[in-house]
């Protein structure tokens, strides 16, 4: 969960399109002699169960999939499934060697990536939707789904990331999270917020600087500059971080530790699991990023706490949460940056097989019925469905602080930002590893100062985009 690593469901994530070199090194290797598949493979691929991939989300989730294949698999005579729960360790390079080598999975779980899209295999389905559907699924879930005009997948959940507190360090310093949720939280007053929540042994705020600059485009689109995704990437392939506000989103991130003194000294080489160990471990009251499937993973500390069982993580503590909103320029209106994934299907190269691949649809459709929302209700997430919002609505408790607030700040998300295939499938990637990453990195750790990091990053990323 984009991915918290440990309760992750990648929004998607929302911006996981980084490849490793060895991964696309391996690739060029398989896309070269591959691509073009024996008979006998082609015969394999045409025939033999449906394969669909998918992830360890929680405990109990491998028996909820087996479960739903085996009902598709009494409704529909005929047709075999097969399952794999991938690693997330082994994510990134299990999916680019099976699409370079033109052998995806039936249907898999995940969040939409331009670089599936550009191998042609992945099969839209607009047309799929039932008039049902249209009328079930929220158009901020299927929103999620869609790229140049195009649906690309039956939507499961709606999620976002957002910041999380200890409620009980909150109280203690008369700082009311209730109000903050319902307000918002300007920058002045975050930093205020943050000064009271000081105490012994704890950190006010924590983030993460590694692997990727996500924090800082976080804060960027809460300081007004909405219209380049988190790459730094606009619509028409540009790149649009060459300005002010992202300059002072970065400066603002760097006073938190150099000059307020109100995140720890060593931010710059923070990983998402260091931030995350502190905040639950209670040494830190806020912590950036978080996400609602957090709230799953604190009543999952709670009960290992209540009945004497082995905590998830040692040094864990159980205590009550409060989902916040990223702080925001007085000037600005706050966003959110949501996400969401579901079911996708893909088809086999150079096989030619439509009764497969409208099993494949049927299959996907079919894991994101009514009752597959239980997935995103267990999550702490929001289905896709209005009918699985009202199916398990008392499990989610919609009208908590917490879930009340996710329904609002997820009305406040800011538009997607899709640059074109060719862009997004190539060199986004490039832009963030050689311009954005680097340049975030070097101004947190003071080996650049903001104007030069900003200059160096422009300079970088014109360089990756004009192909020089």
């Amino acid at each position: 969960m984009e991915q918290h690593r440990r309760c992750r469901v990648s929004p998607s994530a929302v911006n996981r399109w980084t490849v490793r070199r060895s991964a696309f090194l391996r690739c060029a290797c398989l896309a070269a002699g591959s691509l073009l598949l024996p008979c006998g493979c082609a015969q394999r691929a045409a025939s033999g169960p449906l394969r669909v991939w998918s992830f360890n989300h929680f405990e109990g989730y491998e028996g909820m999939l087996k479960a739903q294949l085996a009902e598709f698999e009494r409704r529909r005579p005929g047709f075999t499934t097969a399952y794999e729960i991938i690693s997330w360790a082994e994510e990134d390079d299990k999916l680019t060697v099976a699409m370079a080598s033109g052998r995806p999975p039936d249907v898999l779980w995940g969040a939409l990536d331009p670089r599936w899209l550009a191998t042609g295999l992945q099969v839209p389905i607009d047309d799929q939707l039932t008039a049902f559907d249209r009328r079930d699924f929220y158009d901020t879930a299927l929103e999620a789904m869609r790229f140049s005009g195009r649906l690309w997948g039956f939507p499961l959940y709606q999620t976002l990331y957002c910041m999380a507190g200890n409620a009980h360090m909150f109280e203690d310093a008369s700082v009311s999270w209730r109000a903050i949720q319902s307000e918002g939280w300007p920058w002045d007053r975050f930093l205020s917020d943050c000064r009271a929540l000081k105490a012994p042994g704890v950190y006010p705020f924590v983030f993460f600087v590694r692997p990727t600059p996500e924090m800082w485009s976080w804060f960027a689109l809460n300081n007004g500059v909405v219209d380049a995704n988190s790459s730094g990437l606009r619509a028409d392939g540009s790149f649009g971080w060459n300005r002010t506000g992202v300059a002072e989103a970065l400066q603002f991130l760097i006073d938190t530790f150099r000059r307020h003194g109100i995140s720890p000294p060593q931010e710059p080489g923070f990983s998402d699991e260091n931030q995350t160990d502190l905040f639950f471990t209670g040494r830190a009251a806020v912590s950036a990023r978080q996400g609602p499937y957090v709230l799953t993973e604190q009543k999952r500390i709670a009960r290992a706490q209540a009945g004497g069982a082995r905590l998830p993580h040692p040094g864990y503590r159980a205590f009550p949460l409060a989902l916040l909103p990223f702080p925001h320029h007085p000037a600005t209106a706050q966003r959110a940056h949501a996400g969401g994934g579901g079911y996708m299907v893909f088809r086999q190269k150079n096989v030619a097989n439509p009764r497969r691949v409208e099993a494949a649809v049927r299959l996907a459709h079919f894991l994101s019925n009514t009752d597959g929302m239980q997935f995103a209700a267990h999550l702490s997430l929001l289905p896709s469905r209005r009918s699985g919002v009202r199916r398990f609505g008392g499990q989610l408790d919609l009208e908590s602080p917490n879930m009340r607030f996710f329904q609002r700040y997820l009305q406040q998300s800011a538009p997607r930002i899709h640059p074109p295939l060719d862009v997004a499938s190539s060199r986004e990637a490039r832009v963030l590893e050689v311009a954005v990453t680097p340049n975030w990195e070097a101004a947190l750790a003071a080996d650049k100062t903001v104007p030069q990091a900003m200059s160096d990053m422009t300079a970088g990323a014109a360089s990756v985009l004009n192909g020089t």
